[in-house]
């Protein structure tokens, strides 16, 4: 899904596709034996959005690294001018089997904050198969999104299984989010 747009914005306005790092070619280990807290933050509004979350965790956890990753260059640049001093920048794997292998072997995260309501398949499988704990944090689910998910409840079911916590905009977003909202049954 990505692909196609990304390529189409490409020819369109010659936005940067940053391929290699999308694919996670090269990607190397941010410190060789940590296992960084990882924020996922898909583009300008999320990055700031996860403020209060990056300077949470650097209070509790003064000594983890943390990892930002996004899909825009506008989201890299707000990631690398306002924690240059407590996190890394990376950008987030196009959701590609061998392209998310590829950057979950390199990070070794030790949980994903994924801002919003990002929901990328193969991404929360990989990290469910190596019992990566997984937060949506500000999470939101739109009318037309909530009508879309419930068309395709048993594939739902599967990509939230791995999701731990939802922290959701509102009490209507959180039972939308529940399983057995977005399930055929609740027994997941």
């Amino acid at each position: 899904m990505y692909a196609p747009s990304a390529l189409l914005r490409w020819l369109r306005r010659r936005v940067p596709l940053h391929l290699r790092d999308r694919l996670a070619l090269g990607a190397s280990r941010v410190e060789p034996d940590a296992r960084p807290g990882w924020l996922h933050a898909v583009s300008v509004g999320e990055a700031i959005a996860a403020a209060p979350l990056v300077e949470g965790l650097r209070r509790l956890c003064p000594g983890l690294p943390l990892v930002v990753t996004t899909v825009t260059a506008t989201g890299a640049g707000v990631v690398v001018e306002r924690y240059a001093r407590v996190a890394t920048h990376r950008f987030f794997p196009i959701d590609l089997p061998s392209a998310v292998r590829r950057f979950v072997d390199a990070l070794r995260p030790a949980f994903l904050v994924c801002m919003e309501t990002e929901l990328w398949p193969n991404m929360l499988r990989a990290l469910a198969a190596r019992g990566v704990p997984v937060m949506i944090a500000n999470g939101r689910i739109s009318d037309r999104a909530y009508r879309r998910y419930s068309l395709i409840r048993p594939f739902m079911a599967r990509v939230l299984a791995g999701v731990r916590v939802f922290a959701m905009q509102s009490a209507e977003d959180a039972r939308r989010s529940s399983r057995s909202e977005l399930s055929p049954s609740a027994s997941w």
